[in-house]
């Protein structure tokens, strides 16, 4: 019996075929681009596995799946934490790409119910679609727990007024509340700039000016010169 184990990557795929025994019979890596889904499939041909046991099927490994399932081969789904067990048990425990092949390869060896890729159909279509709305929903979530976060700074009392953001009215009645610009005890650049009431309304450079016209000035000191003799 002969396996092929596929490792997949974002941009590479890592093949490496095994025999019955475990042992490694020749490993190469692919592009992970139509290019290369063929030069695979050529390559597994050269061994005629009985298996093709793949890991990421689902994820990176999609588009070479259904191309080997196109071309009539038999391949299986392997979990990465049994990938990650496999690979635990030999003798140096690297996590390489030829590796990781090696231990998917012979985890589908003494695996017998692997289950199969997942099929098209409409679940997989909507499946993209669903964990989008996912992440939106998720982001959602985070910026209005940062709302409830920093109101209390903004606008004070907004809690007891306004009760949860989730809905058009509570936004709308958050927004027209006042916002606290200054922090207790201090006075606001507005009112600091403002003069008082009956104060001098002069700008600053006329009271500079005026105060230096009005300091008294030192008499200038008189120097006696002694008669030349």
């Amino acid at each position: 019996m002969t396996v092929v184990g596929v490792d997949t990557r974002k941009d590479t795929l890592a093949a490496c075929a095994v025999d019955d025994a475990g042992r490694a019979l020749g490993h190469r890596g692919f592009a992970n681009a139509p290019a290369g889904y063929a030069e695979l499939a050529c390559w597994i041909s050269a061994y005629d596995p009985d298996l093709v046991a793949v890991e990421g099927s689902g994820n990176y490994g999609r588009p070479v799946v259904k191309v080997l399932v196109g071309a009539g081969v038999k391949v299986c789904e392997v979990p990465p934490n049994m990938t990650a067990a496999a690979r635990r048990r030999q003798r140096t425990g690297t996590k390489t790409d030829p590796a990781d092949a090696a231990a998917i390869a012979r985890v589908g060896l003494r695996e017998p119910a692997l289950p199969p890729p997942r099929p098209d159909g409409a679940v997989e279509e909507l499946r993209n679609p669903a964990r989008c709305r996912c992440e939106l929903v998720s982001q959602r979530t985070q910026l209005i727990n940062r709302l409830h976060a920093d109101s209390p700074r903004l606008r004070p009392g907004y809690r007891h007024r306004t009760g949860r953001l989730t809905s058009a009215k509570a936004l709308d009645s958050a927004a027209r509340m006042p916002r606290a610009t200054t922090a207790p005890g201090h006075a606001s650049p507005t009112t600091a700039s403002k003069p008082c009431a009956g104060g001098d309304k002069r700008s600053p450079r006329q009271q500079t000016t005026s105060a230096q016209q009005s300091t008294p000035q030192a008499p200038p000191r008189e120097t006696s010169t002694a008669p030349a003799t």
